[in-house]
């Protein structure tokens, strides 16, 4: 796995396979808690997992439609669109810096300083050995992100192509003044400064916080295991991070209650769109 640490505290993650286990047990409740508001409400959302319906059926609908797994000649030829190697040889490939998309990508990471990249160092030691130079004004850490990209993931091109695609996307926060009013018609990230970001990052940390103790007030009793079942806390969605940038963070507002920003954000989101 590598891991790019942000320069404002944040992380980029570059995920790797997860083996999912004991499906089947995942869904099986504690008698006492049958009988809980928590059961009962989970249930209601999720009425095929109530009904008994096969857990493996179940994984396979959220996992969304099956996918074709490419032959060997589709793999490799997607690979030489961003690698330059065998994908089905142990050798070192490299980074294929004649596509645009690449070399776009290589010279955004090398505007990410060098301490915020870590490698595993096995890993490394292993993919720099026989890996050429990096091109003029591309940074070592960059060129060995994307020897590692293609590497990691040879057997699977389209995942290199997804990470290429991803670090084209990438958003670098600029140390211009915060933007005040933003504009939620476009990108919402590219109107946050760099120095409001840690502002963002203190503000979900508070109102998460608070939405942690208010479903912890909800929490339901296991005496069978000895735990506590406590409701989970929703992400933030996009209309919500519109709502703390736009009108908390760009206005230099605070939260004073839980119940406040909740008033404040329902009046907010009739004329949000999750876009």
């Amino acid at each position: 796995m590598i891991r790019v640490r942000s320069i404002f505290n944040g992380f980029l993650l570059l995920p790797v396979a997860v083996a999912l286990g004991g499906i089947s047990q995942a869904f099986a409740w504690p008698d006492d808690l049958k009988h809980s508001d928590l059961y009962e409400k989970w249930k209601t959302d999720n009425p095929e997992l109530a009904s008994g319906t096969d857990p493996a059926k179940i994984m396979g609908g959220l996992m969304g439609p099956e996918r074709k797994l490419k032959t060997a000649k589709e793999n490799q030829e997607l690979f030489n669109q961003y690698c330059i190697g065998n994908s089905e040889s142990a050798e070192v490939p490299n980074p294929n810096y004649h596509n645009d998309k690449v070399m776009r990508a290589a010279r955004i990471l090398s505007k990410v300083a060098d301490l915020n990249f870590y490698f595993y160092s096995d890993i490394k030691r292993i993919y720099k050995k026989g890996s050429v130079a990096a091109p003029s004004g591309i940074s070592e850490n960059a060129h060995l992100f994307l020897i590692q990209t293609c590497g990691e993931f040879r057997d699977r091109a389209e995942i290199i192509e997804g990470k290429v695609k991803w670090v084209n996307n990438m958003i670098m926060l600029g140390e211009k003044s915060q933007k005040n009013p933003v504009d939620l018609k476009a990108n919402i990230w590219t109107q946050l400064s760099g120095q409001s970001y840690n502002r963002y990052l203190e503000l979900s940390n508070q109102i998460f916080s608070m939405k942690q103790k208010e479903a912890y007030s909800n929490k339901q009793i296991s005496s069978s295991l000895h735990q506590e079942a406590q409701e989970p806390v929703d992400g933030y969605s996009v209309c919500e991070t519109k709502f703390i940038i736009s009108e908390l963070i760009a206005k230099n507002k605070n939260v004073a209650t839980f119940d406040e920003y909740k008033n404040q954000f329902r009046s907010f989101a009739k004329k949000c769109s999750q876009d």
